[in-house]
């Protein structure tokens, strides 16, 4: 059978190719968003979302409410997972039942989400009201990791033989960014002396010893 699915604010509405028939199949207040995936729909609400049957639209469970925030404005299933937008950022439901979440300037250009839409090479697009975010999976080693952090250390908080804070920074903008003394200085610069002593005995890696 094919059928459109058609929200508004109080109804979930199924139009039939078939009959040509409208048929109200779900009814609910303050729906904002729907999606469909992994035999369910999901209607989203101002106060969480709703599991419904595929099939006979009939709610599996109770409204769930508990989420990172539920004022929800935007549902997307991508790759099996469930992806929410939302008032205050979005997030992601996790197979052990928790959630990703993902806020702040760190993450997205804006906390209030439009829409969400599968990107390319497992990346997730996330239209917020000041633009769009990308969030960006990617697999690697423990090693691959820290030096991700090891270059940016070296690139940006190396001052004078000292690992030092970054004093300012405006809106993200590397460009922006001064370095400037702190108490803790001391303690970063000891901590990433140690770090490379770690490097060093492990991998032999020369760099590691230059930067002893």
């Amino acid at each position: 059978q094919c059928r459109f699915l058609i929200l508004d604010s109080q109804s979930l509405t199924a139009y039939s190719l078939d009959s040509k028939e409208l048929k109200t199949v779900f009814t609910g207040q303050s729906l904002t968003c729907m999606a469909l995936g992994n035999n369910r729909v999901y209607v989203g609400t101002k106060n969480g979302f709703w599991e419904l049957d595929v099939i006979s639209f009939k709610p599996i469970g109770n409204l769930q409410s508990k989420l990172p925030c539920p004022d929800l404005t935007a549902v997307e299933v991508i790759e099996g997972q469930l992806w929410f937008g939302s008032s205050l950022g979005a997030f992601m439901r996790r197979n052990d039942g928790g959630y990703n979440y993902y806020y702040g300037e760190r993450w997205l250009p804006s906390n209030r989400v439009v829409h969400i839409s599968e990107g390319e090479n497992q990346k997730v697009n996330i239209l917020t009201t000041r633009g769009l975010g990308e969030i960006h999976f990617q697999k690697m080693t423990l090693y691959d990791k820290a030096m991700v952090y090891e270059k940016q250390v070296r690139q940006r908080h190396i001052r004078y033989g000292f690992n030092c804070d970054v004093s300012t920074l405006k809106n993200g903008d590397l460009s922006t960014f001064e370095m400037g003394q702190r108490d803790s200085d001391n303690l970063w610069t000891s901590m990433y002396l140690v770090s490379q002593l770690f490097r060093y005995k492990v991998t032999g890696d020369k760099e590691a010893l230059d930067n002893c």
